[in-house]
């Protein structure tokens, strides 16, 4: 799901209405500070504060449309692409559709950058479960599931030499936190836009040859 936000302009609209039809670029010029300032502070917050990142899909996801016209709309938006932004904006949990439990990633089966090994994606075989390819470190292909310390059930490969290589652990549900904080982060800096009114009327001024 992706999400998105737009920028209130009526009142904004009005106020530069009084100073004259001259202004009004520079409202759209502030409203795109606005969203641009949004979009690059979601991208910030996927790659380094509030989410690991792996594939860099969520933070690539990150977009805006800006305004052009005298009564603008522009809009911040992250999700297009990636479809697990609604969890991690709303929280919530997670539970199978079609089958019994969840397959969790172990670290046996990702990479350094936390994505799961192609190799290590299952396939179903004429006699039960199978890696896609040999894991490193994995004698065979073939699969099986046993109870861990505290009943936990995982699925695992043999290991070379002998024991066994864990790979997922089977899961009911899996909770993820709010942690993407989107809309919050929209709220604040649309909370007190000046700065960007500054910005915006500072590069107009500029433009017009007027120093500010």
């Amino acid at each position: 799901m992706e999400f998105s936000g737009t920028i209130n302009t009526d009142k904004l609209s009005a106020r530069f209405k009084k100073l004259g039809d001259s202004f009004e670029p520079v409202m759209v010029e502030m409203v795109n500070e606005l969203v641009e300032a949004h979009r690059g502070s979601m991208t910030r917050r996927v790659s380094n504060r509030a989410l690991k990142r792996r594939t860099g899909a969520l933070a690539r996801s990150a977009r805006t449309e800006l305004a052009t016209t005298a009564r603008p709309e522009a809009r911040s938006m992250i999700g297009r692409g990636a479809p697990y932004a609604k969890i991690h904006e709303t929280g919530g949990t997670i539970t199978p559709r079609r089958r019994q439990f969840l397959t969790v990633p172990l670290r046996n089966a990702l990479t350094a950058a936390g994505v799961t090994r192609q190799a290590a994606k299952l396939e179903r075989g004429s006699s039960g479960f199978r890696t896609k390819a040999t894991v490193p470190g994995a004698a065979s292909r073939d699969t099986f599931i046993f109870s861990a310390v505290g009943g936990r059930r995982l699925i695992a490969v043999e290991r070379k030499g002998g024991g066994v290589l864990p790979l997922y652990i089977l899961r009911k549900r899996v909770t993820i936190p709010a942690r993407l904080g989107f809309r919050d982060e929209w709220r604040q800096l649309a909370k007190n836009p000046r700065k960007y009114a500054n910005r915006a009327l500072k590069r107009w001024l500029a433009g017009a040859g007027v120093r500010s």
